[in-house]
């Protein structure tokens, strides 16, 4: 956060822009302002709606930067939190079918890991893990190799 500098400077902006500018949230701006953290805006005559001035703005982001706030007390603000990356699915391996070769088995099919594999992969391509084992889902295998023989 740096000072409002003369060519990006805005001589007045809203409430809602200064919590942005600070990377805060309204309300949480609103909260330290009820602190003392943070300097109270002067309100609008014509719409009686809080702004910043661009000297108030300035030390706005000065309390953001140094920590020490409007009232001398110190504060400190949290990081911004990271984009996480999406994790990765997990490789499927052929132990993850096993209870399903065991299942379709207890209905008299005979079928390997590797058969069950390929058919999950045929009936729910946009699967990303392997399904859990469930009725629906022992259904759709019984039907597909019972197609197959």
């Amino acid at each position: 956060m740096n000072e409002i500098n003369d060519q990006n400077s805005v001589s007045i902006c809203s409430f809602s822009q200064m919590a942005s500018m600070l990377g805060l949230s309204r309300t949480r701006l609103y909260q330290l302002n009820d602190k003392g953290i943070f300097p109270p805006p002067v309100y609008s005559i014509a719409n009686k709606r809080p702004c910043y001035t661009i000297n108030l703005q300035n030390t706005c982001f000065q309390i953001r930067k140094t920590g020490i706030g409007y009232n001398g007390h110190p504060i400190i603000f949290n990081a911004k939190k990271k984009n996480r990356q999406k994790k990765s699915p997990k490789p499927v391996t052929l132990q993850h079918h096993s209870e399903f070769v065991e299942a379709l088995g207890q209905i008299g099919l005979k079928v390997s890991p590797t058969e069950v594999r390929k058919a999950i992969e045929g009936l729910f391509p946009d699967c990303n893990e392997p399904p859990e084992l469930n009725g629906k889902i022992i259904n759709e295998l019984h039907r597909h190799f019972k197609e197959k023989q």
